[in-house]
């Protein structure tokens, strides 16, 4: 899984390079017309990097959220087991400053 988000990452870069250079040959007068499939074609693929990216397993940002949330929740659910399990650290939190 983490190989093929490599391979799609470096190929995301690759695009974003030639779409770059498209462009710019647009911006020095370059026929626009016999650019724009080129342009739309690398979009296209792009996009469909970019969605694959987002929904990629574990590495994907749905995914990291959910960990997020999940960590958070099980330490705010059970404050009082998370301080006895370290007493030093549960009273230097509890005496700090609001």
């Amino acid at each position: 899984m983490t190989r093929h988000l490599d391979q799609d990452r470096k190929r995301e870069a690759v695009l974003k390079a030639e779409l770059k250079n498209l462009w710019a040959a647009v911006a020095k007068g370059g026929d626009f017309d016999s650019l724009k499939d080129e342009i739309a074609e690398r979009e296209s693929e792009l996009k469909i990097i970019r969605e694959r990216v987002l929904t990629a397993g574990r590495d994907s940002v749905d995914v990291q959220i959910a960990d997020i949330r999940a960590y958070v929740t099980r330490e705010l659910m059970n404050p009082r087991e998370r301080m006895n399990q370290d007493a030093v650290t549960a009273k230097h939190w509890l005496n700090a400053p609001c």
